[in-house]
């Protein structure tokens, strides 16, 4: 099949469907083919470590974030089908309106409004209001788990009243609200992620891990409206007192630098040393090999569609042998082609530096599409340096 001269390009390459319009990971199936995976989160499980990711919008935190609450998943399963425990309680910050309600109620309860919020957020908000959230969020989980009459958790926890009655002769009737606080929930973000995590190992769980991620989509947090707030907010966050708890995951929507965590002060406190911190940068090698997996992925996907398609037809025809033995690689002849057979219609020098203007792999799925776009608009002509530059220049100008 002469290369370049179809308006078709998935039928010409043999794709399941156009593998770069996924500009979102909640959106984009989680194959390890398409996946570029860091080298140092290869094999990923679950451990006492703190992660914590700086990177623009599009540069892949979210991908990571699900990829280890996979892991997670896939680990808390296993436990609980051979009984050892519940697994970890996951704490998961990432979706915008949880916390959202929490920083809505932490603005009332300071009153103050919208107009003066990052003035006030900056001196008021703490550590041990992030926790504040966290053990929100925790405790909102668990009372929707215990009333639960047809939950698994709730038949095994111990009933409300015997819960009641232990809290209860911990305190005597004088003691005043600030002291059962200080009690039974503790002062400082450390303590009360202790006693939270004392609570759910007494419910059968191995331990608490928290997630954060998408920070910029919570409406007090946003940059454009609040540039003072996520900086506050990333930096409470970002103290050895939380973070050397354990198990947390935080993903932040911009580099350090432009977050201020980069001060002396603010590095002795996070003390950064002692977690995984990383900057999601990305090289032109690194998206290169990023959309050669996607271009990979999207061929095998219709190959294993093909060959279900023929094994269900011969299936038909002798009984269901014939499913058992379709083979992938009889499907289409098993050929797959490479990213540089698709490169053939470019009529230009130097595709890698125009690759160099890219950073995150948002804008390159979007330069790949609209340079698809223009493949199959032109199939004769291949395409010139002034569509390189608009497929480049719209790349840059939507990825924000």
């Amino acid at each position: 099949m002469a290369q370049g001269n179809h308006t078709d390009l998935l039928r010409q390459f043999g794709l399941a469907r156009n593998p770069f319009v996924d500009r979102t990971a909640e959106k984009t199936s989680l194959d390890p083919v398409s996946l570029y995976v860091h080298s140092d989160l290869h094999g990923f499980t679950p451990s006492e470590t703190t992660y914590i990711f700086f990177g623009r919008r599009g540069s892949g935190k979210t991908t990571i974030r699900l990829s280890m609450q996979k892991a997670y998943a896939q680990h808390n399963e296993s436990v609980r089908a051979s009984g050892v425990s519940r697994g970890h309680f996951i704490v998961d910050l990432s979706r915008p309106g949880h916390l959202t309600a929490c920083l809505r109620t932490f603005q009332e309860s300071t009153g103050c409004t919208d107009d003066n919020w990052d003035a006030s957020f900056a001196d008021n908000w703490t550590s041990a209001d992030m926790v504040d959230c966290m053990m929100s969020y925790a405790m909102t989980q668990l009372v929707a788990k215990v009333t639960d009459s047809k939950s698994a958790t709730a038949q095994d926890m111990l009933p409300a009243p015997v819960l009641a009655s232990l809290l209860s002769s911990l305190y005597s009737a004088p003691d005043s609200a600030e002291t059962v606080r200080g009690l039974t929930v503790g002062v400082s973000a450390h303590q009360k992620l202790e006693r939270l995590s004392a609570l759910l190992r007494t419910l059968g769980y191995e331990g608490l891990a928290v997630f954060g991620d998408c920070f910029d989509e919570v409406v007090l947090l946003d940059p454009v409206q609040y540039p003072g707030a996520i900086k506050v907010f990333a930096r409470e966050v970002c103290r050895n007192d939380l973070l050397n708890f354990g198990r947390m995951h935080f993903f932040f929507p911009d580099s350090r630098l432009a977050l201020d965590l980069n001060t002396d002060k603010t590095l002795k406190e996070a003390r950064f040393d002692r977690h995984f911190v990383r900057d999601l940068t990305w090289s032109r090698h690194q998206l290169e090999e990023l959309a050669e997996r996607r271009f990979l992925a999207a061929q095998l996907e219709a190959q294993r569609r093909a060959a279900a398609g023929a094994g269900h037809a011969e299936a038909r025809k002798d009984g269901g042998a014939g499913l058992a033995n379709a083979d992938v690689s009889s499907v289409a002849g098993g050929k797959t082609y490479t990213f540089a057979d698709l490169f053939q219609a470019v009529r230009v020098e130097d595709f890698s530096s125009y690759l160099s203007k890219l950073s995150t792999p948002r804008e390159l799925m979007i330069m790949m599409t609209e340079m698809m776009g223009r493949m199959e608009a032109h199939p004769e002509g291949g395409l010139t340096a002034q569509d390189m530059e608009i497929s480049v220049t719209k790349a840059l100008e939507q990825a924000v």
